[in-house]
Order: structure tokens, then sequence, then C-alpha cells
């Protein structure tokens, strides 16, 4: 749906289809003379012509486009992307947009103890989070808001997506305008479903944290890594029948663990 080939291939058909019925509307016999657009249906048919070398282009697209390698590219690439949008090079430098006074020590225990709650107004799973829009909000009404929820969860109808601190300045307005920043859905996102149920991505994910931890000095970034790793390798041991499946991936998540240079407390 986001492809860009696929989308011009598309737009390209549609567009022939609809010139060539409105030239043939103009076809038609005055008394005893036949009028033809000779100019337009010569354009016509050089539309089709293209229409029949977009057609050509798209089947090769389509069959490169869907192996596996060329997906997990993609992929690769628009997560480079989004951690460059979030965490950009110049994180933390400059002086800050609003001037800020450091919290107060209690703050995390005032928050929990007045902060008030920001109901779903719907069913579904969470397929988006706005985050500039809260940011926006926030700022706009100069509340601290805490998300819930996270995307890809499901959500059921009265149940809280944020909290709003402080909660004496929770309106119906305020409600109404954090829920619209999140996006309710009858299914997952294609972003959302991690394939925790295929033994070969839970393998390759546990793989790749190995090899990333090779790359990573500072103790939070290790802790964060083992983290994904463990949620991965807790995913994978309800989602994969198969004995031999999880064994595989409990090999592999100890791999990741000393990678890491972290050891996981006794039970």
């Amino acid at each position: 749906m986001r492809d860009t080939a696929t989308q011009v291939v598309l737009g390209t058909f549609v567009a022939t289809f609809l010139y060539c019925l409105l030239v043939l509307r103009t076809i038609r016999r005055a008394e005893e003379t036949l009028f033809v657009p000779r100019l337009s249906v010569t354009l016509g048919v050089l539309l089709v012509v293209l229409s029949v070398g977009v057609l050509i282009y798209f089947i090769h697209h389509v069959s490169i486009s869907i192996q596996a390698n060329e997906i997990v590219a993609r992929v690769g690439k628009k997560l480079i992307e989004r951690i460059e949008r979030l965490f950009p090079k110049n994180i933390g430098r400059g002086a800050p947009l609003i001037p800020t006074a450091p919290p107060d020590a209690d703050v995390l225990d005032r928050f929990d103890q007045e902060a008030g709650p920001i109901e779903s107004t719907g069913d579904g799973y969470l397929q988006f989070i706005d985050g500039d829009a809260l940011m926006e909000l926030a700022i706009q009404e100069d509340v601290v808001i805490r998300v819930k929820q996270r995307p890809g969860c499901y959500v059921v109808a009265t149940r809280p997506l944020a909290m709003v601190w402080p909660g004496n300045r929770v309106t119906d307005q305020l409600k109404d305008q954090v829920n619209s920043a999140f996006a309710l859905g009858n299914q997952r996102t294609s972003r959302q479903d991690y394939g925790r149920s295929s033994a070969a991505v839970t393998i390759r994910l546990l793989e790749t944290i190995a090899v990333v931890a090779g790359s990573v000095h500072r103790s939070e970034d290790r802790i964060a890594l083992l983290r994904q790793a463990r949620m991965i390798a807790r995913g994978a041991s309800g989602g994969l029948p198969e004995d031999e499946d999880r064994q595989e991936v409990e090999q592999r998540f100890q791999s990741a663990s000393r990678a890491l240079e972290l050891r996981e407390p006794d039970c």
C-alpha cells in the first residue's frame, strides 16, 4: 500500500482507462460525416503501449520485492530512518525550547497519587500513537501525560490510555483530545506483527542482538538489549509449539546474554 512503484502502475492503468472512455464518447456520426479525433486516438494508443510496458515493469518489481532479503532490507532501512528521526545526532545539544526547572524529588510519587486517568472510548488494537500531538497538548494545557498502552496492545473501552497530572485538569475536552491521538483498529499493523510463532525469525532476532552487542559500550544500552532479548525469548516460549525450537531459541538467548557480558540472576 505504501510502495510508490505500485501506486504509479495502478495510476497509469486507471488514467489510461478513463482517457480511452472519454475519447470513445467523442466518436460520433453527424449526418453523413463520421467524426474521429485522430490525435486523441493516437494518444490513447500510445498510453496503451505505455501501460503494457508499465505492466512488464510491475511484474518484475513484484517478483523482486516479495523476496525475503529485499523485505528485510526495506525493514532495516525504515528502522534506521526511524531511529535517526527519534534520536538525532544533535539530541541534547543547545538550549531547551522551553525553560524548565529541575523537578521535585517526590514528583513521581505525586504523579502516582494525583494523576487522573484518560479512558479509551473504544475497543481494538492500538495501531498508532501521535506523540507530537500529545506533546503539543501537554504544553498547551501545562500538564504531564504518561502513556499507559503500547502500539500493538489490545485496548478495551474504559481502560486507561494515559495518565494526566495534575488530575484536576482532566476535562471532557481533554479526554477527547487525548483519545484522538490514539488510533485503534481491528488488527495489528504489519509493523506490530513481530512473528514470535516463527522459530527462524526469533532466532535471527537474538543473533542480531548478539551482533549489535559487540558495538555497544554503555551499560544502559546493554541492559536495554538484554531486556529485548529476554522479551523475545519469553514470547517464543509461548509461541513456539516444538520443544527443539524452544531449546534453539534458549541457546541463542544465552549466547546473546554472554555477548552482552550480563548474567541472568539465579532463580
